[in-house]
């Protein structure tokens, strides 16, 4: 995960930005909603002497660990070569165990939210079983003197973000879209339906449902498409990348399906989102992407940003079906307060995406080099 040319020994910028990363969303994710704080007359600290509820379920305990324990290993990689072995575990654990006391305390001041020892407890051992993986996994992904270090014999310079965003661009397709891989329905987040399209040209919502079959295409096709150049761009010559991008989809529609299951009864076909348009956009988006491996780095940049911009337009201009307004009505992923945060950061995207494409110094430094790279 080091592959940014930084000299040997310097351990991994992109453990360390994903680090980051996962603690800002950690953190919006144990405050939300964070509306109407008030002070519940008991100290922050109350917790910590709290009596073992009477009420608890596995899976809000299972969750627990599951949200800490990614922490614990990207710090335990971020501390790498600094701090290793026992120590790194040691460090990791404590450091994650206060972040999660902090969160804790300060959620005694949101009604909607409960302090819990025993969600202490949970995120804690979570981030030690993270730690101990990442301890015991660094030597071979981390250190940069080890043969099959991957990170620079894939990544050029500069360029680790892009495997930060392929990983949100994953957890982006958890919540209802629009449009399979359609993120960025920033229209959708605003509270007044007169943003609408249909609304100012009425006319629009009654067009034949065959457009919409067409148009969901293209999103899709652009969305693939714009992906898999996002990452070709900042990836060097070495063979089999054009199995990337079929591999990084089969990942993402796996996981969106199985986070289709948990959502409640009555609510819409759990599979409605793999419509005809959809499966017609990935072949299209699977096709170009593997016919644009080959393309000079300067040229994928530009259809990644030509392509991710196409797609955020049609997201945003394009009428809102029912299976989307049923989808956003009735289902949740059963992951508590990471609804809202899976569908903000699913909005958030391509606008994240197309920033670091056209601003990243890494992204501007892959593209300048010129010469055609074999798939």
């Amino acid at each position: 995960m080091a592959g940014d040319g930084s000299a040997p020994g310097a351990g991994s910028p992109t453990a360390r930005l994903a680090f980051l990363v996962a603690v800002c969303l950690l953190v919006y994710g144990s405050f939300f909603p964070a509306t109407e704080w008030s002070h519940p007359g008991v100290s922050p600290f109350a917790w910590l002497g709290a009596p073992f509820p009477r009420y608890w379920t596995f899976p809000e305990i299972a969750w627990n660990v599951l949200a800490y324990l990614p922490v614990g290993l990207l710090l335990a990689w971020s501390l790498r070569p600094a701090v290793r072995g026992v120590a790194a575990v040691v460090a990791s654990t404590l450091v994650c165990a206060a972040m999660s006391a902090t969160v804790e305390s300060i959620q005694t001041y949101l009604p909607g939210r409960v302090a819990s020892n025993v969600d202490f407890l949970a995120n804690t051992m979570g981030a030690f079983i993270g730690a101990v993986v990442g301890v015991l996994t660094a030597r071979r992904i981390i250190d940069a003197a080890w043969e099959v270090h991957w990170g620079r014999r894939m990544l050029r310079p500069g360029t680790h973000a892009a495997v930060v965003l392929a990983g949100l661009w994953i957890l982006a397709q958890i919540p209802a879209q629009p449009m399979l891989f359609g993120t960025g329905d920033i229209v959708g987040l605003l509270p007044e339906a007169a943003f609408r399209p249909e609304a100012w040209w009425p006319g629009v919502a009654g067009m034949d449902p065959m457009w919409r079959v067409r148009a969901e295409q293209v999103c899709t096709a652009f969305a693939v498409t714009g992906m898999a150049m996002l990452l070709m761009h900042c990836l060097r010559p070495v063979p089999l990348r054009a199995l990337l991008m079929p591999l990084l989809v089969i990942v993402a529609l796996s996981v969106k399906a199985a986070a289709q299951p948990l959502a409640p009864p009555g609510g819409p076909d759990v599979f409605a989102w793999l419509t005809p348009g959809a499966w017609g956009g990935l072949l299209a988006g699977l096709v170009a992407a593997t016919v644009l491996t080959a393309a000079p780095a300067v040229w994928q940049r530009r259809v990644a940003i030509l392509t991710l911009l196409g797609q955020l337009l049609i997201v945003n201009l394009f009428p809102i079906d029912r299976y989307f307004q049923a989808s956003v009505a009735t289902g949740y992923t059963g992951l508590l307060y990471l609804d809202a945060l899976l569908r903000e950061i699913a909005v958030l995207w391509p606008l994240a995406a197309l920033g670091w494409l056209a601003m990243g110094k890494g992204s501007r430094d892959a593209a300048d080099r010129q010469h055609p790279a074999s798939p």
